[in-house]
């Protein structure tokens, strides 16, 4: 459970992170095209993150080797 609070969080703070991205974009960029570069953007700002989170839920969770 501690592993999805973990991710619950990272999932607000990347909202809040991309909330500027997309206020830059919106007089460019439709919505769907503006939702689109966002989410591409967010990904290379957030791969290392969920990298990091999934690698210590993984370590938490017991191996089923045994």
């Amino acid at each position: 459970m501690l592993g999805f609070s973990i991710y619950v969080l990272r999932w607000i703070v990347s909202g809040i992170v991309m909330i500027p991205i997309m206020q830059f974009f919106e007089p460019y960029l439709s919505l769907w095209a503006n939702l689109l570069v966002t989410q591409i953007i967010g990904s290379f700002i957030f791969f290392f993150i969920d990298k990091t989170i999934f690698k210590h839920i993984n370590a938490m969770t017991p191996s089923s080797d045994s």
